[in-house]
């Protein structure tokens, strides 16, 4: 989710998102997610279908910018989204020890370079964030809840905080946790071996 927020907001206007159509008027918005959204496969779909084809080059013709939206009909044609999403999942983590990187969409065409900044990064993944956020607190009050039940005694903020996964790098997710739980220690596990070795760890126990 991080990876397409980024994509949408820092790569697609490149791709015409948010420019104008002659009449004054924004262009819809919906190709352009679409585009983004490799992780739903109606998306996907719809993205290629006739339908959204047809839609794009009326916006080709349509817009103030024409050569912007020819880029967004060029992934079209040749289902680049993932590549698209790919660059920002790269600067995305590139951003979590550079200040500004710079995207490389020459596949799209020649000398195509966006850059983007870690600011850019943290506004664009504010709705992702409060949904962790929600999570943290929930996960919090689950653990109450079940405590309060059994008569234990559990305090209103973990000790204690495991962060994992190529995205927990960001300086943004550090942020976040020490903005919910301010006394918690945050402990780092191996942000690219400790998921696949718990679900080792787990088929394991599933079928030893």
């Amino acid at each position: 989710d991080l990876d397409i927020a980024l994509a949408m907001t820092g790569l697609m206007p490149s791709f015409g998102a948010d420019s104008l159509m002659t009449n004054g008027k924004p262009m819809p918005r919906a190709p352009f997610w679409n585009a983004v959204s490799v992780n739903d496969i109606s998306a996907q779909r719809d993205f290629v279908s006739l339908a959204s084809r047809k839609l794009v080059e009326s916006m080709i013709k349509e817009a103030e910018q024409p050569q912007l939206l020819k880029r967004l009909q060029t992934v079209q044609k040749n289902q680049m989204s993932y590549q698209v999403v790919r660059q920002a999942e790269t600067a995305k983590i590139s951003l979590s020890d550079v200040d500004t990187t710079e995207c490389s969409l020459d596949f799209i065409e020649k000398d195509l370079f966006v850059t983007l900044t870690a600011a850019q990064f943290q506004q664009a993944i504010s709705d992702p964030l409060a949904k962790v956020e929600a999570l943290m607190k929930q996960a919090m009050q689950t653990a109450m809840t079940v405590a309060q039940q059994q008569d234990c005694a559990m305090p209103s903020c973990p000790d204690i905080v495991y962060v994992t996964g190529g995205t927990a790098r960001s300086p943004a997710i550090y942020q976040k946790i020490a903005s919910v739980y301010p006394s918690a220690k945050v402990v780092v596990g191996d942000h690219f071996g400790s998921v696949t070795a718990g679900l080792t760890r787990c088929a394991q126990n599933a079928f030893n």
